[in-house]
């Protein structure tokens, strides 16, 4: 299913993990209302957190924290009957590496591919994924995982 970017009708949230920022834009009736911007993208947490090629279960818990707090910041981040989508072409490429084609991800799909990530972050062989994990692919989808649950979000539609 492809969907026409620029055309959005319902409430909807669109979002971009980048190297060193989250964004958040909030469309209505097909306009830009808003734009948040948080210090979280992918790259600033990999070189704030990560100091391992895999990272450690405590770097870890540190870069949660830090993601739950940039989060929490701000209420307007928390869903209000939104619906969330992003374009975002380094996520889009993890579910595609992770052998997950549909453009529908529930936050239950994407809490599966978080742990198969952690996983590997607690020992278990790193060729029990499907592809290789790279610190910068952990943190997209450990980003993606926090949005999910914290702002409460029940699914994400990919747009390619």
């Amino acid at each position: 299913m492809k969907i026409n970017k620029m055309h959005f009708l319902d409430a909807t949230r669109l979002l971009t993990i980048g190297e060193n920022q989250l964004t958040f834009q909030f469309m209505r009736d097909n306009q830009l209302n808003k734009e948040i911007i948080l210090p979280a993208g992918y790259q600033y947490l990999v070189e704030r957190f990560f100091k391992h090629d895999i990272p450690t279960d405590s770097e870890t818990e540190y870069a949660i924290n830090y993601i739950e707090d940039e989060l929490m910041s701000n209420t307007e981040l928390q869903n209000n009957q939104e619906n969330l989508y992003s374009a975002d072409k380094k996520l889009i490429n993890i579910f595609h590496k992770n052998g997950i084609e549909a453009h529908y991800q529930s936050r239950k799909s994407i809490e599966d591919l978080f742990s198969q990530y952690a996983r590997v972050i607690i020992g278990a062989s790193a060729s029990e994924l499907q592809t290789n994990i790279t610190r910068e692919d952990f943190a997209t989808v450990l980003v993606l995982r926090e949005i999910m649950h914290h702002l409460d979000f029940e699914a994400l539609t990919l747009i390619e």
